[in-house]
């Protein structure tokens, strides 16, 4: 038995450093880098909400800023990695009364959002858009849990410490809800309301056996440079639109196979959120599909109720799961009305 075991054991051991090398070998083809943009110019006339994720593939000690102010980045923090960055969609008004906080999914990445953002901009509502480390902009980055918090929490620092009046809101996507209602269990003073785009704290998705195997053992090693495949193993469960899906499988920003002690850290957050039960005395809003195939929304509804006195969701009967990419325009007007609101 024995000898089972360490014949098992070594087997294991081999198999994670087959999978490392793998892995990192193909790193440029898994995170899709582009090659072809060294820098980008402090001002240029053509950044769109289209074409944002060339501009987002700067060199790392660049940011850019649109012609018309209107798009810019900026940096957070830095650490041993690289810089931290966000993206800045600046407000048309003047006073600025309402600004957000944009977490993203576990394979998007604020561009993912940009036309929303663009949308709120236009409506005098100013975003902040933070990959987590890991992902997007920020995919070279590394970090625990914890980092995801503390650098909310220092961005939610910035915009106080820049605007004393307006008030902020952390607006999720799937995965970004993870994070948005850890930060906001501990933080909720800081915050006036939570806005949940196709909440992710439950999904219907999940690593298969040989992933959490291997989740396990860069775990065991503390090896942040295990990667795994993506729990979403269909792109269609994204969108029914054929467009969208082309779009999405061409961004070279997009996480297809994300750490697995990433994924490992994000379980850790879902699952002290099912645990605590706590009135945090912030209302919420919740954008979900019925058709949706990754996010679980009964689930993550029961939960979020245990956290907020007040919830409105809404049903977007006719998309799947990006409802910033499949419905930008209603899904802006619903955030719009509802900072109106609170």
């Amino acid at each position: 038995m024995k000898f089972l075991t360490k014949i098992v054991s070594s087997a294991l051991v081999g198999f994670s450093f087959f999978t490392q090398g793998c892995m990192l070998s193909n790193l440029p083809y898994i995170y899709k880098k582009s090659e072809t943009i060294e820098t980008v110019p402090i001002y240029n006339e053509d950044i769109t909400p289209e074409k944002i994720n060339l501009f987002l593939t700067a060199r790392d000690d660049s940011n850019f800023i649109s012609a018309d102010k209107t798009l810019c980045s900026y940096i957070l923090k830095k650490t041993n990695q690289g810089n931290l960055k966000v993206v800045k969609w600046n407000s048309r008004n003047e006073k600025i009364n309402d600004i957000i906080i944009y977490l993203n999914g576990i394979e998007s990445n604020c561009g993912w959002f940009s036309q929303v953002a663009s949308q709120l901009a236009e409506r005098g509502i100013e975003t902040h858009a933070l990959d987590r480390r890991g992902s997007g902009i920020n995919m070279k980055i590394r970090g625990t849990g914890e980092d995801w918090l503390d650098d909310i929490d220092k961005l939610v620092e910035k915009i106080r410490n820049e605007n004393q009046q307006a008030k902020i809101h952390v607006v999720s996507l799937c995965f970004g809800a993870r994070l948005a209602t850890s930060y906001a269990l501990q933080n909720s003073s800081k915050l006036s309301s939570l806005i949940y785009i196709s909440p992710g704290i439950e999904t219907k998705v999940e690593p298969d056996c040989l992933e959490k195997m291997t989740t396990g053992l860069a775990i065991m090693f503390n090896n942040p440079c295990i990667l795994i495949d993506s729990p979403i193993k269909d792109i269609n469960l994204f969108s029914s639109e054929p467009k969208i899906i082309d779009e999405i499988r061409e961004d070279r920003l997009r996480i297809i196979a994300p750490r697995a002690i990433d994924l490992f850290y994000g379980d850790l957050l879902s699952e002290k959120i099912r645990k605590t039960k706590k009135d945090t005395g912030l209302h919420s809003l919740i954008l979900y599909s019925q058709n949706d195939e990754i996010s679980d929304a009964p689930k993550n509804i029961k939960i979020l109720m245990k956290f907020f006195p007040l919830i409105e969701y809404k049903n977007f009967s006719d998309c799947q799961h990006i409802l910033p990419l499949e419905a930008p325009e209603r899904v802006s007007q619903d955030i719009a009305d509802w900072l109106r609101r609170y």
